[in-house]
């Protein structure tokens, strides 16, 4: 049906019979996903692979204050506006920021993507 390399989009009305994250609840998500507590420098509460994966950003990569930073006012924020991306516009001055909510969004699309009625199991 499909030749080589096929990429599908999706609006968000068909997102949710795929099982696929919707904008409010990826809201929801992102703002547990970036609800990271530390102690003494080791994560105590969070995702152990999305702050691996955060770690990789250069801006990141040796500043963890930075990192933790950034991930409080996206988990303290995106909870009261509309969407994800009026969340971005509102802090689009913010490079941290943008950068840790489109890496929560990346993440948590590509963990749906696999999970959803979509999914290829190679």
């Amino acid at each position: 049906m499909f030749k080589g390399n096929t990429v599908i989009i999706i609006g968000a009305g068909a997102s949710a019979e795929a099982n696929l994250p919707i904008g409010s609840k990826l809201k929801d998500d992102i703002s547990r996903l970036t609800d990271l507590k530390f102690e003494l420098g080791d994560l105590i509460q969070g995702n152990k692979e999305f702050v691996r994966e955060l770690k990789r950003c250069d801006c990141f990569s040796k500043d963890m204050g930075r990192l933790v930073s950034a991930c409080k006012k996206v988990s303290a924020g995106v909870g009261f506006v509309s969407s994800v991306d009026n969340f971005l516009e509102i802090h689009a001055d913010d490079g941290d920021v943008q950068v840790c909510a489109k890496c929560a969004i990346t993440y948590l699309i590509s963990k749906g993507e696999r999970a959803s009625k979509l999914a290829i199991d190679r």
